[in-house]
């Protein structure tokens, strides 16, 4: 088992640049071993099981306490979750992952469940991992509603256009205050399960946009703010679902 502390990454901020500039992250050969991932004991590394006739899709909370390299994974669960059932002996479980540069994708089974001296998982290795380098500097193409409580201003509806790991540009009727502390929450799905996550940002740009039929809408970057570790791991999850879907590939 290794031991370490919990990492994040980073980078820049989103600027005003113009959406034909952006660029959508990209595959990369997957890691040949799991410690190629970079993951570290401490690591939160949400469980989703997997939807068939017997129950849908969920979603729980999971924290990486060790491994050994081709035998077993150990993941700490809620007590909960184990008493409930919510994961079940020989069920085949997804796991996503985030190491600051790149997301990580890889199915498991569960092979024994603990409730002594805590409660955790003993998982089957992983064989097969995917995996995307989300660079935080380049921003994906998205189309996301969104209903934005700024400070000063009260509710002003408007639309993601792109988002990185460290912001987003959002397009709405009236421009937004300067220095303006904004708050929003993206709502989204993944293998059949809504999540919502919430988020703080402050306006770091805008410009005013007028389309060819004399429609005006102003364009702001935003910038994240106060990010928890499970802040990021839900925006990787969202920008892998979007890169698969816009390459084709079913989420």
């Amino acid at each position: 088992m290794k031991l370490d502390q919990l990492q994040y990454v980073v980078t820049d901020a989103p600027d005003d640049q113009d959406h034909n500039d952006s660029k959508t992250s990209r595959e990369v050969p997957p890691p040949k071993t799991y410690a190629e991932m970079y993951l570290k004991v401490g690591d939160k590394i949400p469980i989703e099981t997997i939807h068939n006739h017997h129950r849908p899709s969920m979603r729980l909370p999971a924290k990486i306490i060790g491994w050994l390299e081709g035998n077993s994974l150990l993941l700490e669960i809620p007590l909960k979750a184990a008493k409930t059932g919510l994961v079940r002996l020989n069920e085949q479980v997804l796991l996503r992952a985030f190491n600051g540069q790149n997301a990580f994708a890889f199915s498991a089974t569960v092979i024994k469940i603990e409730q002594f001296p805590f409660t955790y998982l003993h998982l089957s290795f992983p064989k097969k991992i995917s995996a995307l380098e989300v660079r935080t500097s380049i921003r994906q193409q998205v189309s996301i509603p969104v209903t934005l409580t700024i400070e000063g201003m009260g509710d002003v509806s408007g639309h993601i256009q792109d988002l990185n790991m460290t912001g987003a540009c959002v397009s709405t009727p009236i421009p937004l205050a300067d220095e303006s502390a904004i708050r929003f929450t993206l709502h989204f799905d993944l293998h059949g399960v809504a999540f919502s996550l919430k988020l703080e940002s402050h306006l770091r740009s805008t410009k005013t946009i007028q389309e060819k039929d004399g429609t005006i809408h102003h364009q702001s970057g935003l910038e994240f703010q106060n990010l928890e570790p499970n802040d990021r791991l839900m925006l990787s999850s969202l920008l892998w679902k979007e890169m698969q879907t816009q390459s084709g590939h079913n989420v």
